[in-house]
């Protein structure tokens, strides 16, 4: 996401904006599945598409980008699964 605001909504998810420097859809790209939940838009919004085979070959040449992402996406599933942060 570079500029806006989006909302997500499905089934039992809670309601989540996305702002700049969010990501969308990373998991389930990564998993080869499709989005499981629906984006609306809140204010006029300017994202960027990276297909997850494009973005495998820059983590091929940039482990430190791979660890980012790696801990980025941890951080989503701690909060989808509501795991206690000690």
């Amino acid at each position: 996401m570079l500029d806006g605001t989006l909302r997500t909504r499905g089934g039992d998810r809670p309601i989540e904006l996305i702002g700049p420097g969010d990501s969308i859809g990373a998991l389930e790209s990564f998993a080869g599945s499709q989005h499981a939940t629906a984006i609306d838009t809140v204010a006029p919004a300017l994202t960027l598409s990276c297909p997850a085979t494009a973005l495998l070959d820059v983590l091929e040449d940039h482990a430190d980008l791979g660890l980012v992402l790696i801990s980025t996406l941890a951080a989503r599933l701690i909060d989808v699964f509501d795991v206690p942060k000690n």
